[in-house]
């Protein structure tokens, strides 16, 4: 359990995982305008069970593929898994894709949960804390400006 005097401590903790998860810049999915049949974009899954049941999609084409060329009596060497294709992108695309988007999700939620615990510390501040926080943002400000403190 968190004690008074730890209350400001952990707000800073917090807010700084919050700025550094909303600065992640955004992925580009190279898979973007492809559709996954009973699946969606991938860019635009919304939960884990969805990311699942799309590589679960994909596992199916890749074990599909290499199936087809063991019928075929093809060896390891005749196909290479960097031919293996869905929908005109390599397997590996779709992977690399659909684990982007499973870790954005991670991160849509750790940021979600952040946002809750600073909005519980930020009302048990003491106005001390408050006071603290306030003059170390003025202080930031007034030395990008070549002001020293406490200067008249």
């Amino acid at each position: 359990m968190a004690k008074r005097d730890q209350v400001l401590g952990n707000f800073k903790a917090v807010e700084k995982e919050i700025e550094r998860l909303e600065a992640k810049p955004a992925v580009i999915y190279a898979t973007a305008s492809k559709y996954i049949p009973s699946v969606g974009y991938v860019a635009e899954l919304g939960s884990i069970k969805e990311i699942v049941k799309a590589q679960k999609t994909i596992n199916e084409q890749k074990s599909g593929l290499d199936e087809a060329a063991k019928d075929l009596g093809l060896s390891d060497g005749d196909f290479q898994e960097e031919e293996a294709t869905f929908m005109g992108y390599p397997i590996q695309v779709w992977a690399n894709d659909i684990k982007n988007r499973l870790e954005e999700i991670k991160s849509e939620q750790r940021l979600a949960k952040l946002k809750a615990a600073r909005k519980t510390l930020k009302k048990n501040l003491s106005k001390d804390d408050k006071f603290e926080l306030d003059m170390g943002g003025i202080n930031d400000v007034l030395s990008t400006l070549d002001i020293e403190e406490g200067s008249n």
